[in-house]
């Protein structure tokens, strides 16, 4: 929060791999927290489980 009381709002970053499992779990996901009255940004296909790895450490933008 900030000082004033106001909550800082982030956005949420949902990324999958590149199958199709991947991608309805990540929509799905997506949905719920959007649901929740978040922003999501969807990272959809990135690739195989080192590339999906290396954005979970935030190394990949």
């Amino acid at each position: 929060m900030w000082a004033s009381g106001v909550a800082e709002r982030r956005d949420v970053i949902v990324g999958s791999k590149n199958f199709t499992e991947q991608i309805v779990l990540g929509e799905l996901a997506a949905q719920l927290i959007e649901r929740a009255g978040l922003n999501v940004e969807r990272r959809f296909n990135l690739g195989g489980t080192a590339i999906a790895h290396q954005a979970m450490l935030g190394r990949w933008t």
